[in-house]
């Protein structure tokens, strides 16, 4: 499990790091050997009406696109996710209708998902952001490639 925090410097770094290198998916895959369902990434409410924003874009298959646009929005154009007319943009431009986007985040659709999210990072002991969580394991704040991929890919 991956907690985050759109707007923390350490969370975009380490989202990066997994991705660029395709670690995140190899774990996935690996996860029903380990025991784990995989599924939706649980999401730290710190910036709430962002998470969900990526929980309704992955009801429309673009979870992805969504999650790194707002991070995007944030570190590299400066934008404050914190608006709701921001991301409505960011739905705009990974191709989601605005008007239901806006309309999802005005009357807070997923905000009992979200909280949710938020009370089962806390009962693992996550409390900062980032945090990756794996067979009952915690590695919190950014690593580089190589401590990633021992705690996602044990030997």
């Amino acid at each position: 499990m991956f907690f985050l925090d759109y707007v923390d410097p350490l969370s975009y770094l380490l989202d990066r790091e997994l991705s660029e290198r395709g670690r995140w998916t190899e774990a996935e895959a690996a996860a029903p050997d380990l025991g784990l369902v995989p599924g939706r990434l649980p999401l730290v409410p710190w910036t709430r009406k962002a998470h969900e924003l990526v929980l309704h874009a992955a009801d429309h298959g673009r979870e992805d696109e969504v999650h790194r646009a707002i991070f995007r929005a944030v570190f590299e154009h400066g934008r404050d996710i914190g608006r709701i007319d921001v991301l409505v943009g960011v739905a705009r431009e990974c191709r989601l209708d605005p008007v239901e986007a806006s309309t999802v985040l005005g009357v807070d659709k997923f905000a009992a998902a979200v909280e949710a999210s938020r009370s089962l990072a806390l009962s693992l002991g996550v409390v900062d952001p980032p945090a990756l969580v794996l067979r009952g394991e915690h590695l919190q704040g950014f690593h580089n490639g190589d401590t990633l991929r021992t705690f996602l890919c044990p030997p």
